[in-house]
């Protein structure tokens, strides 16, 4: 953070149109700026991300120029979420559709959390969590498009539930830290998920990044496009 506040001086020397560290800070002058990252350099170094400085660090960060604009667009597609799941109804006797909606409620709360944490400045946790929103996003427009995808989903499921299983019980260290009925229930999940290939005729996989990718190219995305201006920090939508 402090590392941020020191980059964000640099580069206001040569933009005059960006906020500067008091304006970070809250401040409206620059008395006191050195005594404030001070205290926010000491609380930080105890408590780190859960500092209590961390709110104000927050709340002045969405009103830095070169942010601003995303915060707020990240905002209206917040709200968009909430809106179609207000009144969504999950249907429980259609595979596809219920899929779906699961899928759409994970990447929807995985992008407040990745809100959450850019707003914390924990930038490489965010990351991760997009990557899961953007799998789940991903995952969900291919089914949207394809309806046998349903089954690829599930049978990829419990390929690594009996993957998983196997690990733990093909592994001493990790068997011994479950009790006997356990362990049982995982051997009867090996079996049953094993019968189920046997009746289908086929060999359980997982969904492979190139499966996917193949997939994705036979389906169409709908019609909504972002544009960007040169100034990366600017989004621009259009709608076609």
């Amino acid at each position: 953070m402090i590392a941020y506040a020191r980059a964000r001086r640099s580069r206001d020397q040569l933009d005059t149109g960006r906020h500067e560290p008091r304006d970070l800070l809250g401040q409206d002058s620059r008395v006191g700026t050195g005594f404030e990252l001070k205290v926010l350099a000491m609380t930080f170094k105890t408590d780190g991300f859960l500092s209590p400085t961390m709110e104000e660090f927050r709340t002045s960060l969405r009103e830095v120029p070169a942010y601003k604009l995303w915060f707020e667009f990240a905002e209206e597609l917040n709200r968009l979420g909430w809106a179609m799941l207000e009144d969504h109804e999950t249907p429980t006797t259609d595979n596809q559709r219920l899929i779906i909606s699961v899928l759409f409620i994970r990447a929807h709360q995985s992008f407040q959390a990745a809100i959450t944490l850019i707003e914390r400045g924990m930038l490489a946790d965010a990351r991760v969590v997009l990557r899961s929103a953007v799998e789940g996003a991903v995952a969900l427009n291919v089914l949207a498009n394809d309806a046998s995808f349903d089954m690829q989903l599930i049978e990829a499921h419990l390929h690594n539930q009996r993957k998983t299983a196997r690990i733990v019980l093909n592994t001493p260290e990790y068997r011994s830290g479950y009790a006997a009925a356990e362990i049982a229930q995982m051997e009867t999940t090996i079996k049953e998920i094993t019968d189920k290939e046997a009746a289908v005729g086929r060999e359980f996989r997982d969904i492979i990044p190139a499966a996917l990718t193949h997939l994705i190219h036979r389906t169409s995305w709908p019609q909504c496009h972002y544009v960007y201006t040169t100034d990366m920090y600017t989004p621009r939508r259009r709608l076609t």
